[in-house]
């Protein structure tokens, strides 16, 4: 019969430290110890399933039966009502210190967090949850609940089958599980080199870790052997300096394998604690203030992550250190709050505790109708946030032509979506690549996202001048044939490579374009490495020891000389200069005054922008443009929006509409440059 075991609650509290601790990491100067912490969450899946199975095993022995609907009401009251509670002061609190672009990027993330989807939907915008150069989203932890509670709902369904089946459910139980465990290892093996971000954050590939909690606690309710005496208490020493050395920087192991190892040790752990409750180890973590500190921390985990990015929006100086030490103190305390008095009264209210179905029903509609009619007026609001640090804008002591208040009624929902929709074909589907049909000539736009932020720009272009339009573009994916961005998510990559290459000499041969545009992010800053280590290499795998300014050369000439042969005019744009503010809507969007957002003309240029010029110079039918004079007309210093426009996407990317308000003015360039020639 299962039982109440203490020092479980202890090594909960490692888990959800060792994870605070890991995203102290994500702040500037963070502490920069245990960079690999977030396997806590590993040990958070390994327990839950340990904990889940013995619960409802229990019952099964002791009634002969399983209550689902008493079960998933415990779960709706353990767990939702402080998760509601934390997404809704998480939003307020943005508010506060988020201005609204941002805030308008939190809303399904919010909602996703509420429906215990948000796994799937950080995945779906192949979120990295790794990047330290990427805005955090405050609800983004919610991707391991999700997991949770996804689990919360196959697992029972699963043993009621089995019981209904009849006998030897322990026994068909352990092979089903063990099955599906190592098809979740598969998948976790196989997504990790297709696609690490799925490997992260797909229930697929982390059902495993659940699934070795349930595995270990059938194995010792068959036998403790393994765990009793002197090899127990070995084990548990492996497992407790497994578990501190795969969560330290002491290896260096992909998140894959430091989640293998991750979970081997806390199996070891949990195991060998449950079996020796007066080890070491295990008494220490039965001590009041870890037992405390292990009960609030589903609610430390749920509050640690908005508390640290609210400390980096109003106390950017603070360090991770003082982040650490202030997230520690703030959400430990927020959790003991709200456990006491939010948590504990509606888990053990003893109407709730009778009622089932109705308890599930009433959280879940709860639940849904915050996602529905609360997340987006909350956090879709013009209001400027009240607590700021910075623009992180430059310092300017003279006055910058248009420089004035930051216009009202900026419909910054519209602003965010404005990405472009990028055309993406293949060598046998070159049909694909038609984005508007004309009797005029052809023109190709080729590229990756900076080829995406000038589409709509050259479909209207295509209207006005009356010429056909098509478009390759792929994300990440630079123009040159044989040149290849592994710094990309894999299926990008993989995508590029079925987008150039032999595409290049099919579309050249079949849609005998006019006029091919080329247009990329310039590649040069990626390091000079050489072979593999280095990110932007051919695809091919020549020049692999050759200087990346001599890939860079060579694989551009090598594409623009194939142009030039198929009788078709090359336009290579150049690289658009960058804007100060790493976020400029959102700079934007906190601003007053438009110079607080002001950015700085380029002194100097990637080296990519010096090749374009010379095969322009010395290949007949090539030209080459410059869009920066477009983007700021008044150097030294430009405000971010003009003529009713905002400029800049973000750090590297100019507005769609932008683009399009000024395409007659990118057209006068190209006319200049002698690429319209051809269009008549």
């Amino acid at each position: 019969m299962w039982k109440y075991l203490p020092q479980l609650d202890g090594l909960r509290a490692i888990a959800v430290y060792l994870v605070l601790i890991y995203h102290a990491n994500h702040v500037p100067g963070g502490p920069g110890y245990l960079s690999g912490g977030f396997i806590g969450v590993d040990l958070f899946f390994v327990l839950s399933g340990f904990l889940v199975s013995n619960v409802i095993l229990s019952e099964i022995d002791k009634r002969g039966t399983f209550d689902l609907g008493g079960f998933y009401a415990r779960r709706v009251r353990r767990l939702l009502p402080a998760a509601v509670l934390v997404i809704v002061a998480t939003m307020i609190a943005f508010v506060v210190v988020a201005d609204v672009v941002r805030r308008i990027e939190m809303i399904g993330d919010a909602r996703s967090a509420l429906l215990y989807v948000a796994n799937w939907h950080f995945l779906g915008q192949q979120t990295d949850y790794f990047s330290q150069d990427l805005e955090p989203s405050p609800f983004l932890h919610f991707w391991s609940l999700a997991i949770e509670e996804q689990f919360y709902v196959f697992f029972p369904l699963l043993l009621i089958l089995l019981v209904k089946a009849g006998k030897s459910v322990t026994r068909r139980l352990t092979v089903i599980l063990t099955v599906l465990l190592v098809a979740s290892v598969a998948s976790q093996l196989y997504w990790s080199s297709e696609n690490p971000t799925h490997a992260y954050y797909g229930s697929d590939s982390r059902l495993y870790q659940l699934l070795a909690g349930v595995l270990l606690a059938l194995a010792l309710r068959h036998s403790t052997k393994l765990f009793e005496g002197r090899r127990g208490a070995v084990i548990m020493l492996g497992g407790i300096v497994g578990l501190l050395v795969f969560a330290s920087g002491l290896i260096d192991a992909s998140a894959t394998w430091r989640g293998f190892g991750g979970t081997v040790a806390s199996v070891a752990l949990i195991g060998s604690m449950t079996v020796l409750p007066t080890a070491w180890l295990s008494r220490l973590l039965s001590g009041s203030v870890p037992v405390y500190l292990g009960k609030i921390s589903y609610g430390t985990y749920l509050w640690h992550w908005p508390v640290i990015l609210v400390l980096r929006e109003v106390l950017p100086g603070l360090g991770g250190n003082g982040v650490a030490l202030f997230a520690f103190v703030l959400s430990s305390g927020l959790a003991a709050l709200s456990y006491q008095v939010f948590e504990m009264p509606i888990r053990t209210n003893k109407r709730l505790v009778k009622v089932t179905w109705p308890t599930v029903v009433a959280g879940l509609t709860t639940s849904a109708l915050v996602a529905v009619f609360v997340v987006s007026p909350v956090l879709d609001t013009d209001r400027r946030p009240a607590l700021v640090a910075s623009t992180g804008a430059p310092v300017v002591s003279t006055k910058i032509p248009g420089d004035g208040p930051v216009p009202g009624g900026i419909d910054w929902k519209k602003e965010v979506k404005d990405v472009g929709k990028s055309k993406y074909c293949t060598a046998d589907d070159l049909d694909a690549c038609m984005v508007v049909k004309d009797n005029g000539p052809l023109v190709l736009v080729v590229g990756d996202s900076f080829a995406n932020m000038l589409g709509p720009m050259f479909v209207q272009l295509a209207k006005d001048h009356h010429f056909s339009l098509a478009q390759n573009v792929v994300q990440g994916c630079p123009w040159p044939n044989d040149l290849a961005d592994h710094g990309q998510q894999p299926e990008l990559v993989t995508r590029c490579a079925a987008s150039r290459g032999d595409w290049m000499a099919k579309a050249l041969a079949e849609l005998k374009p006019a006029l091919v545009v080329t247009v990329m992010k310039p590649r040069d800053p990626k390091g000079e490495y050489t072979g593999k280590s280095r990110l932007v290499r051919t695809r091919s795998g020549a020049l692999a020891d050759a200087p990346l300014s001599e890939v860079m050369w060579s694989t551009m000439k090598q594409t623009v000389d194939q142009i030039q042969a198929a009788g078709a005019d090359v336009l290579m744009v150049q690289s658009v200069m960058d804007a100060y503010p790493d976020r400029p809507l959102e700079c934007l969007a906190k601003a007053t005054r438009l110079s607080q957002c002001a950015v700085k003309y380029p002194t100097t240029l990637p080296p990519s922008d010096g090749y374009m010029q010379a095969l322009a110079a010395a290949v007949p039918g090539a030209s080459t443009i410059s869009l920066n004079k477009v983007v700021c007309p008044t150097p030294p210093t430009c405000v971010p929006y003009r003529n009713g426009q905002i400029v800049f996407r973000d750090r590297h990317h100019i507005m769609t509409g932008f683009a399009v308000a000024n395409r007659k003015k990118i057209w006068a360039l190209m006319t200049a440059a002698g690429a319209t020639r051809g269009l008549g």
